[in-house]
């Protein structure tokens, strides 16, 4: 589905021969930026978090935890990486970390049940928050030209956390989650001119519970992006992107999402 909307975005965004007369690309000109076997990405992403979490331990129920109202967060800005290796012109596999850290001290206004004990109102709370978002995919171009591609990806996106309370009242608490969600996505790349290029990637799924395992997951990934490419081996994109994962397991759940704009750089080989 990704992919047909993909191609047809692809086919409305060819520039007409006419537009080479304004120094825009016509069907023989290379891109900058499209001849590599490896990139390496970094960015910088302004983020703005919605975000919450519970753990069911010693037969108590959790709480489900507001990560800003309740343990007072704030939004702050995160680091990306990608690695892309790119053995031919329509194959590409990639890995993405984004790692997310969080820490904060508020004062929760009613009780909050976590990893087994439950922590009273109005008392201070420390609070730490890992996320180690993982996507380990595939992406297949099925149409290439040097104007921009379209293609589909195949990912398993890996989310990893941890969590840890402390107060004077009930001490540390920790809980930890791992949780698989495959997704299947499309990409669609203009380029406009031979240092300019336009991408567009979206990414999802939504795993039901008890279908080969008793966890259950959705995931929806949406990243726009503009990248100025210097020379073919080095650009630097500007870029929005809109990150939303959940899951419930058999005794944690949680619900993350984050978006915002980004700068970063690409390094290729």
């Amino acid at each position: 589905m990704y992919a047909i909307g993909a191609a047809v975005l692809f086919q409305m965004a060819m520039p007409s021969p006419a537009s080479a007369q304004f120094g825009l690309r016509t069907a023989n000109q290379g891109a900058l930026g499209d001849n590599y076997h490896l990139e390496l990405d970094a960015v910088v992403w302004d983020t703005s978090a919605d975000m919450s979490l519970s753990n069911t331990a010693l037969g108590l129920t959790g709480t489900t935890i507001d990560l800003k109202n309740d343990l007072g967060i704030k939004d702050q800005k995160f680091g990306g990486f990608e690695l892309i290796l790119r053995p031919a012109v329509k194959h590409k596999f990639r890995v993405q970390l984004v790692p997310v850290h969080y820490s904060a001290v508020a004062t929760p206004q009613s009780p909050l049940s976590f990893a087994g004990v439950t922590f009273p109102a109005g008392v201070p709370v420390n609070s730490t928050f890992h996320w180690r978002a993982w996507r380990f995919g595939y992406e297949y171009d099925f149409a290439v030209t040097p104007r921009g591609f379209v293609g589909f990806t195949l990912d398993l996106k890996y989310t990893d956390t941890d969590a840890s309370l402390t107060s004077a009242a009930t001490g540390t608490r920790s809980a930890s989650a791992r949780a698989p969600v495959p997704a299947l996505g499309g990409i669609l790349r203009v380029n406009p001119a031979s240092h300019l290029s336009l991408t567009g990637e979206i990414t999802g799924f939504k795993w039901p519970g008890g279908w080969i395992w008793s966890g259950s997951g959705d995931y929806l990934d949406i990243d726009t992006y503009a990248t100025i490419n210097f020379a073919n081996a080095f650009g630097v994109q500007f870029g929005y992107r809109s990150f939303d994962v959940s899951y419930s397991l058999t005794n944690d759940a949680g619900s993350f999402r984050l978006s915002g704009p980004y700068l970063g750089a690409a390094l290729r080989f």
